[in-house]
């Protein structure tokens, strides 16, 4: 039951995420512009918020801000 809580949890987190994080938008828009389906860019996304936060405490490193490129 939990793990349908977290997936519904991150589903919602990462829809305002891809609207209005400028990382995860042109992540989200450039896969689906590679011709991946929108529910797998969706899912994608889901994880990349982890990949950046492991990578973040493994490297010790502080979160910095960096303007996005666009697609």
């Amino acid at each position: 039951m939990l793990e349908g809580y977290e997936r519904h949890r991150r589903s919602a987190e990462n829809t305002t995420g891809r609207r209005f994080n400028p990382v995860i938008r042109v992540f989200y828009q450039r896969l689906c512009a590679t011709g991946r389906t929108k529910k797998v860019a969706l899912t994608t996304c889901m994880r990349k918020p982890l990949a950046i936060l492991n990578a973040l405490l493994k490297h010790r490193t502080p979160w910095r801000q960096v303007e996005a490129q666009h697609a």
